[in-house]
């Protein structure tokens, strides 16, 4: 079969849009174009006999096999559409909840809604896009890409570029049989990219299993079908805040990646802050005892003063590398970004140690959709695995260093130890020297308190 070129997908998909976005806005049309093609999916996979769906886990009905040709020229397409969502909803536990909400409160006119499902009607013969279940759940992600894209201009953000969760699991790398959890699972991008390394290696990813929270109910929903596209069977996404879940819902796991929110403008600095600290403290406490993580967020959550935070994770030998990455690659942010790498079991010959990486020296282009090139992907899981110092590149720094520094994590402050010695931190170090004589003038005060309680013992003047 012809591979289908990115340039004629986002084509249709421009051109649904057009057809649809009289009726519908954009939250609405994204949720409902994508409800649509996963149904057109379904409806081109599964045979009319009920075999079960390539997932093993959808079973056909008697609407999902038959092709929209058959439904139009009626009247009242939006009710024959709520009709085949909900028998498709009835039949498939897993879908819930999923398609049904998709439809939009706003009446559709049987015009439109025949344009647009004639228009998938002749992308469909001539690409046969639907019913190819070895592609689909690539294609189906590059849609989600292209909408996310479209909606960030109207202030939405559900999406994590590929490319830099290509290198969060390939330094991660998911294996057989793990626990998987993201806590900010938005559209499944983490579970996608970690199955597809795992196939990669030649696993089997039915032995994996995919816990997943997301608050919106639309993004929700289209995780569940961006999963179920891609043919991965152990999911369970609950629709829920994960700082609500204290790990009870579903234990601990193998692998935690994240990626941290960008807090809404009306949170005050404070409130950021504590927001911040707690999806790290979630992320680290849902890791079990030799599991490890990758967390991506802004790089400015490392230099606010989490001295405390960082000083007990760096205590426990937790840290295992900061990612530096560069601005405007984030959706939502135009801010540098970092992942953090979680081990709770280091090798031997990296305990007591944590590296610095910095994959990418020159800015990227101005725009808010940018990539990492695979060039850099490589080289940065390269240097993580030779774990070594590579000038103005990667540096590997010692737990002890790092306290000196105040427990500061800019991946820029270490990149030169290897070679020179590192910038003495007079700030922190103050701050530490004030902090040790409170404490000390604290102790001192409860010994003579107990000393006079016990045995009349009075300080001489």
């Amino acid at each position: 079969m012809t591979k289908i070129k990115k340039s004629d997908l986002k084509t249709q998909l421009l051109q649904g849009i057009q057809i649809l976005k009289s009726k519908l806005n954009y939250a609405e049309y994204c949720y409902f174009i994508l409800a649509v093609f996963f149904f057109y999916h379904t409806g081109a996979v599964l045979p009319q006999n009920g075999t079960n769906f390539h997932t093993q886990r959808l079973v056909a009905t008697s609407r999902a096999g038959a092709s929209f040709t058959l439904q139009k020229k009626k009247r009242n397409l939006q009710g024959d559409l709520i009709d085949d969502f909900s028998e498709i909803e009835g039949t498939n536990p897993m879908l819930k909840d999923v398609l049904i909400p998709a439809i939009p409160a706003t009446t559709i006119s049987d015009s439109v809604l025949n344009n647009y499902l004639d228009q998938l009607d002749q992308f469909q013969k001539i690409t046969s896009v639907f019913s190819n279940t070895e592609s689909f759940g690539q294609t189906y992600d590059y849609w989600i890409s292209q909408l996310a894209k479209l909606t960030l201009k109207q202030g939405v953000s559900f999406y994590t570029p590929r490319s830099v969760i290509r290198l969060m699991v390939g330094i991660t790398k998911p294996g057989e049989s793990m626990t998987i959890y993201d806590p900010t699972v938005g559209t499944g991008g983490m579970f996608t990219e970690s199955a597809n390394y795992i196939r990669q290696k030649g696993g089997d990813i039915s032995s994996v299993t995919f816990y997943g929270c997301e608050t919106a109910p639309d993004i929700w929903a289209i995780c569940k079908m961006n999963l179920l596209a891609h043919g991965l069977e152990n999911i369970f996404i609950q629709q829920q805040d994960a700082l609500l879940n204290t790990h009870d819902l579903f234990g601990k796991f193998d692998l935690v990646l994240q990626n941290i929110p960008v807090p809404t403008e009306s949170m005050s600095k404070r409130e950021i802050y504590q927001f911040n600290e707690a999806f790290l403290k979630h992320a680290f406490s849902g890791i079990v005892d030799d599991g490890r993580g990758a967390i991506l967020m802004p790089s400015s959550i490392l230099q606010e003063d989490r001295e405390d935070f960082w000083r007990q994770i760096i205590s426990q030998d937790w840290l295992e590398a900061v990612i530096g990455l560069p601005a405007k690659l984030l959706h939502g942010t135009n801010s540098a970004a970092s992942i953090i790498v979680i081990n709770k079991r280091k090798l031997d010959a990296r305990e007591g140690k944590v590296q610095f990486i910095r994959p990418i020296n020159t800015p990227l282009p101005y725009s808010r959709h940018n990539e990492l090139d695979d060039k850099d992907i490589t080289a940065a899981i390269d240097a993580f695995e030779s774990w070594r110092h590579i000038p103005e590149y990667a540096s590997v720094v010692s737990n002890t260093t790092i306290a000196e520094q105040g427990y500061k994590l800019s991946v820029d402050k270490y990149l030169s130890i290897g070679n020179e010695a590192p910038n003495f931190d007079i700030t922190s170090a103050l701050k530490r020297y004030r902090l040790a004589a409170k404490e000390r003038e604290v102790a001192v005060d409860r010994l003579m308190k107990s000393l006079e309680e016990h045995f009349n013992f009075q300080e001489p003047d």
